[in-house]
């Protein structure tokens, strides 16, 4: 199976969706390891082409775009 390689710096990127967070919104953003797939369930601390760190219950994850596989906002979260 290949996988597909983007770069920022080709004429026409891909559109990336993280980049329309907004520092403060909650997302669920699901990454790839090496042993296996993760969940970062969050507030957005800050966005970047490439990575965005989240703030998780357990602290602060830095996900790199390489290992970004889906993400999205999610509604706050219930007390």
């Amino acid at each position: 199976m290949d996988q597909k390689t983007y770069s920022c710096d080709s004429p026409n990127p891909p559109k990336l969706p993280w980049l329309e967070w907004k520092v403060g919104e909650r997302v669920v953003l699901r990454y790839r390891e090496p042993d296996g797939f993760y969940d970062a369930l969050g507030e957005v601390l800050q966005v970047e082409r490439d990575f965005v760190d989240i703030m998780t219950r357990k602290g602060k994850v830095r996900v790199p775009a390489q290992k970004m596989v889906t993400g999205k906002r999610v509604p706050p979260r219930r007390w």
